[in-house]
């Protein structure tokens, strides 16, 4: 491979990315928003990603952020951490369980510094939607289904495994008691036909009766 098609590959995967974050201008203050990792799938690692560019003369340092992840009809305010060695970068870690719509609401207050007055942040964005308006461009993509891009086979997800082996202990469960009940029957059955009860042939039949309804 020469360098031009190396080149052109990297302005690829560059492009790519920029527009898998919407950019929001507040203020002095350009910010992108997206996802950590793109494209984001359901049940892998990722995060919200928030980046920060501020006027040459004010630096980032000591900003607080935190976010209001939306999905599923649930919500979860995350504290959103500086990325080493990346002035500006924010992200708050999080697994997306589902995959579908999540929607990011900022909340946070930038102070004043220099001749830069205090700017609040609050706007809240949805994957997507494309935005024109309201000092918000662009788009962000929604977690796709780990499940389309799965092969040769389809795992089931944790909660699928959860589900059968709860179903599979609940069964041996049954099964246990069911054992129990056989050999508590067997033994009265055994001590009856000692005696020569005619009791025991109705625990035999009973226990009969047992063993029928936990293979049937």
């Amino acid at each position: 491979m020469n360098t031009l098609s190396i080149l052109l590959i990297a302005l690829c995967a560059l492009f790519a990315t920029s527009e898998a974050h919407l950019r929001a201008t507040i203020g002095n203050y350009s910010l992108s928003v997206g996802y950590a990792v793109e494209p984001a799938w359901n049940l892998q690692p990722n995060g919200v990603s928030l980046t920060v560019s501020t006027p040459a003369n004010i630096s980032t340092a000591g900003l607080n952020f935190s976010t209001t992840v939306f999905a599923g009809g649930k919500s979860r305010v995350m504290n959103m951490a500086g990325v080493y060695g990346q002035a500006g970068a924010y992200i708050a870690r999080f697994l997306p369980s589902v995959a579908g719509t999540y929607t990011f609401a900022f909340d946070a207050l930038i102070p004043a510094v220099a001749e830069n007055a205090e700017t609040p942040i609050h706007f809240n964005v949805t994957c997507g939607v494309t935005y024109s308006t309201g000092g918000i461009v662009g788009a962000f993509n929604c977690v796709e289904d780990l499940a389309g891009y799965m092969f040769p086979e389809v795992v089931p997800d944790a909660r699928v495994l959860a589900a059968g082996i709860q179903n599979a202990t609940q069964i041996a469960e049954q099964a246990a008691s069911a054992a129990r009940n056989a050999t508590a029957l067997a033994e009265r059955a055994l001590q009856e036909h000692n005696t020569g009860s005619e009791s025991g042939i109705m625990l035999a039949f009973s226990l009969m009766i047992v063993v029928a309804s936990f293979v049937f």
